[in-house]
């Protein structure tokens, strides 16, 4: 389990593999979808990275702020180039209230 506080800000890193356990590469997607909670990033819009193997989700000292203290699912839908769409849940992000609302 993912462990963040209201207030952090920084790429969380996924590795994606395919239902053969071949790595997700950005070559075989035409969009990738994460989200956590009520934030919502793509591929395709530029908010979600490519690189060296690894799929980036950056999240703002403001977005997770709005997180309410809980555990929210991570999940991830693959659009592939063939036209294919497959979702699946990571993992649960346990987030933690932070005693100040002041973004630094």
């Amino acid at each position: 389990m993912i462990c963040i506080m209201q207030g952090d800000a920084y790429e969380i890193a996924l590795t994606l593999n395919d239902e053969e356990n071949h790595a997700i590469v950005d070559t075989d997607v035409a969009d990738v979808e994460i989200t956590l909670g009520g934030i919502r990033k793509t591929y395709a819009d530029g908010d979600v990275l490519y690189d060296d193997g690894k799929w980036l989700f950056p999240v703002t000292q403001e977005e997770t702020m709005k997180c309410l203290p809980s555990i929210s699912g991570l999940q991830v839908r693959v659009k592939y180039a063939l036209g294919d769409v497959v979702g699946a849940t990571i993992g649960n992000v346990y987030v933690t209230a932070s005693a100040s609302n002041e973004v630094l």
